[in-house]
């Protein structure tokens, strides 16, 4: 999954196969770091080709906001 973080730095998770067609990554500690908008796409690639999803969006808030 590449994501793309609230100050505009990237990242890369690493995510696995699940259900032949799907993938599932989960949240690790530190991953959200910042708080504000996350942007992030699947990004998969398999000898076959290279695939990308739709992008969302994800608001990360701070402890007590």
């Amino acid at each position: 999954i590449k994501v793309k973080k609230p100050d505009g730095t990237t990242a890369d998770w690493t995510a696995t196969l699940y259900d032949t067609t799907k993938i599932q990554y989960t949240i690790q500690s530190g991953d959200f770091d910042q708080a504000g908008n996350y942007q992030a796409h699947a990004y998969v690639i398999l000898p076959s080709g290279t695939w990308r999803g739709e992008y969302f969006t994800c608001q990360v808030y701070s402890e007590w906001d």
